[in-house]
C-alpha cells in the first residue's frame, strides 16, 4: 500500500462522517437506503392532477456504484488527478490535509445513468454533489424509475419566479464627478463604494487581481460596453440552452458592472481587476418559471472552473401557480432547499458564496439559498444607511440571523444592458450582493489563505452596527466595512459581549457639550468611535479611562479634522475588553 493510499485510509473515517453533512436528508454513508415512498407525495399528487404531461423531477441515487471503502479510495485517487492546480489550492484551505477530493466529487455511476436513459427519459442536468439527475418524464416512466433498486427517491424540481427585479431609473445624462480625492475617479458610483470603505482598499493597491469570480445570473448582454473594455472573462456557459452564449434579459450585465466594471468618471466596481466566469442559469423576465437545477449545475461548473467567489443575485422561494408548492418558513433552516444544500457544499470546497437576501420586503421571507449557514446573505440599504423597504428580512427557521450584512441597494450605478454605453440607477438586493462579493474578492487578494468561513467572519465582525443593538434580522451584523475587514484577524473567538446601549445627553443635541456614556465595567480602558449613517468614521477616542462612576466622555460635536458635524443621525460604539455597547446620537442644529 502506497503512502498516499495509507494517508487516505487515515482520513477515511473523517470523510465518512462528513459525507453529505450539508444535509441530513442525504445520509452519512456511501449507501443511502431508499425512501418510503420513493416518489415524493407532491410529485405523486401532480401526476394524478395532470395525466399525460411530462414532469421535471429530481431522481436521486442510493450510491455511486460502490459501497466499500477501498473502492472509494481508488476512485478518489483517480478523480484527484483530474483537478486543476487552481482548484486544488482553493480546496486545500478547507479540507483535511492530503484529502482534497470527497464523495461529492465522484462522478455518477455510468451504469445507473444508462439504465435511466433506457426508459426514454430526457436528462437535463447531472449533479455529482447531490448524487442525482434532473429529467423530464411521464407518469409511466416515473413509476418505472421508482422500481429501480438504485433510485433513492424522486422529488420535484422547484420552479420559481426568482428575485423579481425592481424598476430602474432613467439613464444618467452625464457623469457626476466626485471630490473624493482618490487616485481613481469613481464618478457617480463613488457613494456605493465609499459607503463600504472600498476606495481606501483600492488606495492600498488591491483591486481583486488574481481572484476568480463567477456570476450566476439571468443574462449578460452588451458586453461591448465601455465598462467591460478591460475585463478578463475566462469562461461562459448557458445552462438554459446548453451553449456558451450567455445573452438574455440583461440583468447579469448590471450585476457584472457593479462588481467589476471599470470606466473612470462613470462607474468603478470593487473588484475591477478580477477574473470572471459568467453563467446564465435563468431568465427572470421570461414568462417561463426558473428552475433550481440550472442554478446547481451552474454552481458545480463554477467550482470546476476554479471560482473563488460566486455571486448570485437569484433566489428560489415563491413558485408560480401550478408549478409546485412554495417553500415555507419551516423550510428555511439551511437544510431543505436544494440550492442551499449545493451552496453549503461549495463552501466546504473553498468557495465564498454571496447571495441576495431577496426583494420580498418586511412581509416576505428570505430566498433560498440565502438561508445557507455559511452563505453570505446581503440586504440592501440606501445612501443614508437606512434599510430599503424591499429588502428581505430574517431570521431563518432555526433562529439564525439573516441577512448577514448589508450594502447599497437603492440608486446603485450600473451599466446599461440595452446596447448603449450609458449608465442607470438600479434598485434591489441584486445589486447590494455584487458590491459585497467584490469586497470578498479584495479580502481574498489580501489574504489568499482565508477560508470562506473566515471571509464571512471578517465581514460580520467588522461591519458597522446599524439598527438595534447588535446583530438583528434587518441589517444582520451591519454595513460592510472593507477596510476594517481587511485588517481582521480570524481567530474565530466569540464576538464581544453586548453590554448596554450608548446614551448621550442631551438627546437630541446641538453638537456641542454632548456627554456620551454607557454602562460598562467599573474600571479599565475603552474606545469610542462615532460613525455617519453610511458607516464613515467621524471621530475616534482611543483608550479613554473608565474609573469608578466616570463612564462617559464629552464630545464637542466635531470630526477628526476638528470641523463641526452636520445635522443628522450618528452611530457610536464603545468597546472595553469583552464588552461592547452601541447607540445613536441625533444632532440638530
Amino acid at each position: 500500500m502506497t503512502l498516499g493510499t495509507q494517508r487516505k485510509w487515515f482520513f477515511l473515517l473523517l470523510i465518512v462522517s462528513a459525507f453529505f453533512s450539508a444535509s441530513a436528508a442525504y445520509g452519512e454513508r456511501f449507501f443511502c437506503e431508499p425512501k418510503d415512498p420513493k416518489i415524493e407525495p407532491k410529485v405523486a399528487g401532480r401526476i394524478a392532477e395532470t395525466q399525460g404531461q411530462l414532469h421535471l423531477v429530481w431522481v436521486f441515487f442510493t450510491d455511486k456504484g460502490f459501497i466499500q471503502p477501498e473502492q472509494y479510495c481508488k476512485k478518489v485517487d483517480q478523480w484527484e488527478a483530474e483537478l486543476s492546480l487552481r482548484v486544488r489550492s482553493r480546496r486545500a484551505k478547507c479540507l483535511p490535509s492530503g484529502q482534497i477530493v470527497d464523495f461529492h466529487d465522484l462522478p455518477l455511476c455510468r451504469q445507473y445513468i444508462d439504465k435511466v436513459q433506457s426508459l426514454g427519459v430526457k436528462i437535463r442536468h447531472r449533479s455529482r454533489w447531490l448524487n442525482g439527475v434532473s429529467l423530464w418524464a411521464g407518469e409511466i416512466q416515473i413509476q418505472r424509475l421508482a422500481e429501480l433498486p438504485f433510485v433513492r427517491c424522486i422529488e420535484e424540481v422547484r420552479k420559481s419566479r426568482g428575485i423579481q427585479p425592481l424598476p430602474s431609473s432613467q439613464e444618467l445624462p452625464f457623469p457626476q464627478k466626485s471630490s473624493a480625492g482618490y487616485f481613481i475617479d469613481y464618478g457617480p458610483s463613488f457613494w456605493q463604494l465609499d459607503q463600504i470603505s472600498v476606495p481606501e482598499v483600492h488606495q492600498r493597491g488591491y483591486d481583486g487581481q488574481g481572484v476568480r469570480i463567477c456570476l450566476l445570473d439571468s443574462g449578460f448582454d452588451n458586453l461591448g460596453h465601455q465598462a467591460f473594455a478591460r475585463m478578463k472573462i475566462e469562461g461562459t456557459r448557458d445552462f438554459l440552452d446548453g451553449d456558451e452564449d450567455v445573452s438574455g434579459d440583461g440583468h447579469g450585465t448590471k450585476t457584472l458592472s457593479v462588481i467589476g466594471g471599470f470606466s473612470p468618471g462613470y462607474l468603478v466596481g470593487p473588484a475591477f481587476e478580477a477574473e470572471f466566469l459568467l453563467a446564465r442559469t435563468e431568465d427572470i423576465n421570461s414568462e417561463t418559471p426558473v428552475e433550481e437545477d440550472n442554478w446547481i449545475a451552474g454552481l458545480e461548473w463554477a467550482e470546476s472552473q476554479g471560482a473563488d467567489v460566486v455571486n448570485s443575485s437569484l433566489g428560489y422561494l415563491n413558485w408560480d401557480p401550478g408549478t409546485g408548492e412554495s417553500y415555507t418558513w419551516k423550510d428555511l433552516d439551511g437544510n431543505h432547499g436544494k440550492t442551499t444544500i449545493a451552496a453549503d457544499i461549495a463552501v466546504q470546497k473553498g468557495i465564498v458564496i454571496v447571495n441576495s437576501a431577496g426583494n420580498n420586503g418586511p412581509s416576505g421571507l428570505l430566498n433560498t439559498p440565502a438561508d445557507g449557514k455559511w452563505v453570505i446573505a446581503v440586504g440592501a440599504v440606501d445612501a443614508s444607511g437606512l434599510l430599503t423597504d424591499f429588502s428581505s428580512r430574517g431570521p431563518t427557521y432555526d433562529g439564525r440571523i439573516k441577512p448577514d450584512v448589508v450594502a447599497g441597494g437603492a440608486d446603485v450605478i450600473s451599466a446599461n444592458s440595452d446596447g448603449s454605453d450609458g449608465y442607470r440607477e438600479v434598485q434591489g438586493t441584486s445589486f447590494s450582493a455584487p458590491l459585497v462579493a467584490g469586497v470578498c474578492a479584495l479580502l481574498l487578494q489580501i489574504h489568499p489563505n482565508w477560508t470562506p468561513k473566515e471571509v464571512a467572519e471578517a465581514l460580520r465582525r467588522t461591519a458597522t452596527d446599524l439598527g438595534s443593538l447588535g446583530p438583528d434580522d434587518l441589517y444582520g451584523w451591519g454595513l460592510v466595512n472593507a477596510t476594517a475587514a481587511a485588517k481582521f484577524k480570524p481567530d474565530m473567538s466569540p464576538s464581544p459581549a453586548l453590554a448596554s446601549r450608548v446614551y448621550n445627553c442631551p438627546n437630541p443635541c446641538r453638537g456641542t457639550g454632548t456627554i456620551i456614556y454607557a454602562l460598562l465595567p467599573p474600571e479599565g480602558e475603552a474606545t469610542l468611535q462615532i460613525f455617519t449613517a453610511t458607516g464613515l468614521l467621524v471621530r475616534s477616542f482611543s483608550r479613554f479611562r473608565i474609573d469608578g462612576d466616570k463612564r462617559f466622555i464629552p464630545w464637542d460635536g466635531k470630526n477628526q479634522q476638528g470641523k463641526p458635524v452636520a445635522s443628522g443621525v450618528y452611530f457610536c460604539q464603545v468597546r472595553a475588553g469583552d464588552f461592547k455597547a452601541a447607540g445613536k446620537i441625533a444632532v440638530v442644529k
